[in-house]
């Protein structure tokens, strides 16, 4: 049967988006009549560690918190390597390549095409990455945490798109960027510490607690990491160094939704150290969701009655938050949900709004 949300769980939902919509009504009210460079990169004025903090909030979407926990549950921590590495490759962006687009004082990043080589290939570069975020990434990021949602809890697919899509809509058209970013800092709280209350509670219904779950994980290789096979179709080391390369060094600097952050920092130097903060968060923030994936694994081996064998494994997560956890907390963590997705999508829509305004209005 359906796990239906409880009263304290809706009030916890309800706060915590009442509390996402007052930062863009406050952004809104503090800078009325807001100037392009206001609203798109927040007047320049962004401190670098909120920049970063935004930067993890956009890139570790609602898309993570159920596919990346899914995938520690349903096999192992080798695609924790990704992360490993792609630390590496934030480091030679941050150096190398973002402080040389920051003093270009751009608003969109594919401005920098027009001036090294011809209006069309920034329009079509442009035009690319608006299809590519509004008809697919965005899509993905409101519908699968939706679906997760709606199978656990009977709140409808519809209606959890619209919760998340008509907040979001608001306080990113009323604050800009400026509200983006601080709402993205609030999310981050409340994703993190819903994430970390949730691996506390399952160790705590472990009977052997933390040895339990170390030799059960352990036992059955779930904490297996590095595969050393040159196999460019399996998640080996080599496959990884490959696609880190292709899509930290190489795409980071064409995203406009991760630019658009750096570029609301006040200086080069301010804005390679927002990309340094992105990567010191990236390790222990992607540790959280396989450690609550191996944990889910270990609890579910040790309590199998406690399992939906309908489910499917994407709704692992979604099931113990409604399954198991307090009332209230369930709220918490399904605000933790929208949360993740509302960060990504806020990100999405100001940076379709800066490159239809400045690359093509």
């Amino acid at each position: 049967p359906k796990l239906l949300l409880r009263p304290l769980d809706w009030v916890m939902i309800v706060a915590y988006l009442v509390l996402i919509a007052g930062i863009g009504v406050y952004c809104y009210r503090r800078e009325k009549k807001q100037s392009t460079a206001a609203f798109f990169v927040g007047s320049r004025s962004i401190p670098f560690w909120a920049a970063g903090i935004s930067l993890y909030a956009t890139n570790s979407s609602a898309v993570g918190y159920i596919a990346t926990t899914a995938k520690a549950f349903a096999t192992n921590w080798q695609y924790f390597l990704n992360n490993l590495i792609g630390v590496l490759g934030l480091i030679f962006v941050a150096i190398w390549i973002v402080p040389v687009l920051r003093r270009l004082e751009l608003m969109s990043v594919f401005s920098y095409l027009d001036q090294r080589y011809h209006r069309s290939v920034r329009l079509a570069a442009s035009a690319l990455c608006i299809m590519t975020h509004v008809g697919g990434r965005m899509s993905v990021i409101l519908f699968l945490p939706s679906l997760a949602i709606s199978t656990v809890t009977g709140l409808n697919v519809i209606w959890s798109i619209l919760i998340m899509g008509v907040v979001t809509i608001a306080y990113t058209a009323l604050g800009g960027m400026r509200a983006v970013i601080w709402t993205d800092l609030a999310q981050v709280i409340v994703k993190v510490g819903g994430l970390i209350f949730a691996l506390g509670f399952i160790v705590s219904k472990l009977s052997g607690g933390l040895r339990e779950a170390f030799s059960t994980a352990m036992a059955d290789h779930k904490m297996h990491l590095l595969d050393w096979h040159f196999d460019l179709t399996a998640p080996t080391v080599w496959s990884i160094i490959f696609l880190v390369i292709v899509e930290i060094v190489l795409t980071f600097p064409k995203d406009q939704v991760l630019m658009q952050r750096v570029f609301t920092t006040t200086s080069a130097r301010e804005a390679g150290r927002s990309v340094w903060v992105f990567a010191a968060m990236v390790i222990p923030g992607s540790l959280l969701f396989y450690l609550i994936g191996t944990g889910l694994y270990v609890f579910y081996h040790s309590h199998p009655d406690r399992m939906n064998p309908l489910l499917s494994v994407d709704a692992t997560f979604p099931l113990f938050i409604a399954a198991e956890l307090p009332m209230g907390i369930t709220g918490l963590m399904i605000a933790g949900l929208f949360s993740a997705s509302m960060a990504t999508v806020s990100s999405i829509l100001n940076s379709v709004a800066t490159m239809v305004s400045v690359d093509f209005y």
